[in-house]
């Protein structure tokens, strides 16, 4: 089990108009926020190599903001739509963890997984990293991820990074 504490930026990826018979066509978008993000977890270690965790991470805020035109309320002439909104990126997550061990306490690690759900589905996470164990029991890890999503009308990622400390409940 462990906890982690990091930091948050956000990027657009794309705007998404809705689609055909829609009344709304978006012409730009963005999103915006940096935070403090901080994960509680817990896990199974199956190998040396193999591992699945999960708990809950805060992502932090994340406003999304798109301006556009929406038809037909004023006598069939296109009205301007500025929207935004702010939105708190917290939920439970699930990830797969490979690890590739370089000595006995130092570890090069790799995760993938969904997660976490919260403003949006948050389609999926990614990441790397590194761990160091001070003994059987007691690790720290060094990470960064990458969790992409999406909002109303935009496609959007957040990137974490973070330290952890990790307790150990069974000898490895």
């Amino acid at each position: 089990m462990g906890a982690g504490i990091g930091y948050t930026s956000t990027a657009t990826q794309s705007c998404n108009n809705p689609g055909e018979g829609s009344l709304v066509i978006v012409n730009s978008c963005s999103v915006s926020g940096t935070s403090t993000g901080e994960k509680i977890f817990g896990g199974y270690q199956f190998n040396r190599y193999l591992a699945v965790e999960g708990g809950i991470a805060d992502l932090g805020t994340l406003t999304e903001n798109w301006n556009g035109s929406d038809c037909c309320a004023a006598g069939g002439l296109r009205t301007p739509i500025d929207h935004s909104s702010t939105s708190r990126t917290v939920g439970p997550f699930v990830h797969t963890v490979g690890t590739l061990p370089i000595t006995k306490e130092f570890s090069w690690l790799g995760w993938i997984g969904p997660g976490p759900i919260g403003y949006g589905p948050v389609l999926l996470g990614i990441g790397v990293g590194a761990k160091y164990d001070f003994n059987e029991r007691v690790g720290v890890r060094v990470e960064y991820g990458q969790y992409y999503g999406s909002g109303n009308l935009i496609d959007w990622r957040i990137d974490l990074t973070s330290v952890s400390v990790v307790y150990y409940f069974r000898q490895k």
